[in-house]
């Protein structure tokens, strides 16, 4: 084409054509109008195109179609000075390209750029990257910083920001492109070192982030290139949680169990279990020690905030356990804990104990109690030592009693370990049982057997465990009942009939007999010890391997048993 020296229009409008713009066609001097908007060419106007300007006569010199430039985006640097100067090409000309017109007349916020091919970059030794909090507290307000990025060609344009939704800590996708992002609107400062660092303040306005929810931060900076090129740098995965631990109930006691509501020592004692965080975690315990009057609501601390470390916690149950003496406590006064836990987010709950009755008071009243049963029982020692000759014989009655129920009592434990690791008894395995005696009832038409039978048989039962001489006692009480009964009635009143059920099917198949029942209580009998402690045994077992409601063993009062072996 340079050797087309006569060529006075050429048309390269709208070809999709790429690549720099050739520096030959400034050797056709009789070239007068030159269109190559709307393709692809980029870099910069060759400075051999000036030669066209010196070539034409001074009635063209103010054609201003000579050269068009316009929508080809990757166009940049300056415009030869030449074109400008002699009205050849201004800021109107060069819509939709990245050159650089020194003319203010037209268009002069319109977005300029150098020809620079690589992007901006990160300063690494700074740590090149977004720095934010691991856990946020807020739905909607959040911040973040991160350190100037850098081009040494072009220099830095502007800064685009996103936030993008994790599945989880370690599972981030690389979103970037389908992500809304927006104008940063961030102050920047100066460190100690000559940084200089960026700081942006988000607060939503509608849509809220997740409470539980996982997202990182993404960041774009452009360079000053024409077209800009960006870099993107990303923050860790953070976590939302907004909402406070769920405090637990706290105990008077190192066990975890409601203690007296007296005490007589000056030793306060705390348990509880772990407050529930369902999204991040637990990281700090703290609590004091509280006072109030009997009969008062207000109260006041006597002691200050004191953290909880690691020794207080056992794995196995997973509880805390603290304990403080050394106060000044006065009589009547209740002294109780206040439990408070801080979760990842930095959000705090409390829990309060119901507390303890300081009463040394008490301490004095046992002692006199014990002194006046000590000094009759003394005086009683005294006056008895002249009968002991003729109570010689009844002693030695009682003596040979005592051997003969100690060796009843060992039988009784080889029997007990015996059983301990025997199953319980299955349906077809027969239990020794007491018949009745007489001729058998006859069944009614209809198969049932008369009550009359029914009665007869518990009337020989009692008769059978009153009069044998090895007649054994077996009283049962459901430990914790009464808190259970206070905290779920209608729960509890499940359980008992649970309970009762198993109760009265074990004496029938151990051949007892029901002496009488209150509430949770029973008093039973059994003709032999034998068969008490297979009763006991398989009560226990039954009780311990029924499946349970899971609000059963929720309950104030339920805990967690463990065998030899931990489990």
């Amino acid at each position: 084409m340079a050797r087309l020296h006569k060529l006075q229009r050429l048309l390269l409008r709208d070809n999709q054509l790429t690549g720099p713009l050739p520096a030959e066609l400034g050797s056709m001097l009789a070239l007068k109008d030159l269109y190559f908007d709307v393709n692809k060419f980029e870099g910069a106007i060759p400075l051999e195109w000036c030669n066209l300007i010196k070539s034409v006569n001074s009635k063209k010199l103010l054609d201003v179609n000579i050269v068009t430039p316009a929508s080809n985006p990757s166009l940049c640097g300056p415009v030869p000075e030449c074109l400008v100067k002699q009205g050849k090409l201004r800021t109107a000309h060069v819509v939709g390209t990245f050159l650089q017109v020194d003319d203010s007349v037209d268009n002069p916020g319109r977005v300029q750029g150098v020809c620079d091919l690589t992007p901006a970059v990160c300063r690494a030794e700074e740590g090149c990257g977004i720095r934010s909090e691991t856990v946020i507290a807020s739905l909607q307000e959040f911040s973040f910083e991160f350190p100037e990025c850098s081009d040494p060609d072009s220099g830095m344009r502007s800064y685009y920001w996103g936030i993008d939704m994790c599945d989880d800590e370690t599972s981030c996708h690389d979103r970037d492109d389908a992500m809304a992002f927006t104008a940063l609107t961030a102050f920047s400062y100066k460190t100690s070192d000559g940084l200089t660092m960026y700081r942006q303040q988000y607060k939503a306005n509608g849509l809220a982030l997740i409470n539980g929810g996982w997202y990182k931060i993404l960041l774009k900076g452009y360079n000053g290139a024409g077209p800009p090129l960006s870099t993107t740098i990303s923050s860790r995965p953070f976590l939302v949680d907004s909402t406070p631990p769920l405090p637990s109930t706290i105990y008077d006691s190192q066990f975890c169990k409601e203690e007296d509501t007296a005490r007589v020592d000056e030793v306060l004692e705390a348990c509880w279990s772990d407050f529930v965080e369902a999204e991040s975690s637990v990281v700090r315990y703290e609590y004091r020690v509280h006072k109030r009057r009997r009969d008062g609501e207000s109260s006041e601390a006597v002691g200050e905030w004191k953290s909880v470390n690691k020794t207080a916690y056992t794995a196995r149950t997973g509880r805390y356990a603290v304990s403080e003496s050394g106060y000044r406590l006065e009589d009547g006064w209740v002294y109780f804990y206040e439990v408070r836990a801080t979760n990842a987010a930095g959000l705090k709950s409390s829990s309060s104990s119901r507390g303890v009755l300081y009463s040394p008071t008490n301490q004095r009243l046992l002692l006199a109690i014990i002194l006046s049963v000590i000094i009759p029982v003394v005086l009683l020692g005294c006056l008895g030592g002249w009968a002991y000759k003729r109570m010689e014989h009844y002693y030695q009655h009682v003596e040979q009693q005592e051997r003969r129920r100690k060796h009843q009592m060992d039988s009784m434990k080889e029997i007990y370990d015996v059983l301990a690791f025997m199953p319980l008894p299955i349906t077809g395995q027969v239990v020794p049982r007491l018949e009745v005696i007489g001729e058998e009832k006859e069944e009614s038409e209809d198969g049932d057997e008369t009550s009359d039978t029914a009665s007869s048989l518990m009337d020989q039962r009692a008769e059978a465990v009153f009069t044998a001489e090895n007649v054994t006692f077996v009283i049962t009480d459901m430990e914790s009942s009464t808190l259970l009964a206070e905290t779920n009635p209608a729960l509890f009143r499940e359980i008992l009939e649970i309970h009762d059920a198993l109760v009265r099917q074990l004496v029938d198949e151990y051949s007892g007999y029901e002496v009488m029942s209150q509430g949770d209580s029973f008093e039973l009998a059994f003709v032999e010890p034998s068969l008490a402690v297979c009763f006991c045994n398989a009560l226990q077992t039954r009780l311990m391997k029924h499946e349970w409601d899971k609000r059963v063993l929720g309950l104030s009062g339920c805990e967690e048993m463990y065998d030899e072996h931990e489990r």
